[in-house]
């Protein structure tokens, strides 16, 4: 369920997760969210989320509620409310129910809904964060890091605008050099 919804950064990379704790679904929660799953595949979202509106979410386990948070998640990110996705991943995260690579994964993907809100200072503080962990980040995290300073640059004036193009070369110029085939767009 969670490769399907989310293919984490690494994941597409080829990389194998690592067991989360607990990992199992009581049969009525796992009737449920599989009908949500089903409903939120579909695209009817209001579906899938009256049907997760049947859970009582006081019992889940820490993997079931990371799991029913990362499926609303997917909805607002689809749904292009990036805020309310954020919320749901930083609830995942909180839920104890993730393992190293599926943490890693969530934040990342906050780092998009940042970006998504264009909320460029939290973007690139979410992604340096991030990147501090991240095993084998690709170019295109690195792209992101660049663009998040560059558009607070593009924002600033004087010296601070100065300074935040600065910070956007180091990220764009590593973008570049792990891309096989780099954009043009990034090289300029």
């Amino acid at each position: 369920f969670r490769r399907v919804l989310f293919r984490s950064q690494r994941a597409a990379e080829g990389e194998q997760a690592e067991a989360a704790p607990a990992q199992n679904l009581d049969a009525v929660t796992a009737r449920i969210l599989g009908k949500a799953i089903e409903l939120y595949n579909m695209g009817d979202f209001a579906g899938a989320r009256a049907a997760l509106a049947e859970l009582n979410f006081e019992k889940l386990s820490p993997y079931e509620r990371a799991r029913v948070e990362q499926l609303l998640a997917g909805m607002a990110f689809s749904e292009g409310k990036y805020a309310e996705a954020r919320e749901h991943l930083e609830l995942a995260i909180a839920s104890g129910g993730l393992n190293t690579q599926e943490l890693s994964s969530n934040r990342f993907q906050v780092a998009q809904a940042y970006m998504g809100e264009e909320n460029w200072a939290l973007a690139a503080a979410t992604l340096e964060s991030w990147l501090e962990t991240a095993v084998n980040p690709n170019s295109s995290a690195y792209y992101m890091l660049a663009a998040a300073y560059y558009q607070q640059g593009a924002e600033a004036t004087g010296a601070a605008a100065t300074r935040l193009f600065d910070q956007a070369l180091p990220p764009a110029m590593k973008a570049v050099e792990l891309a096989e085939n780099p954009q043009e767009s990034w090289i300029q």
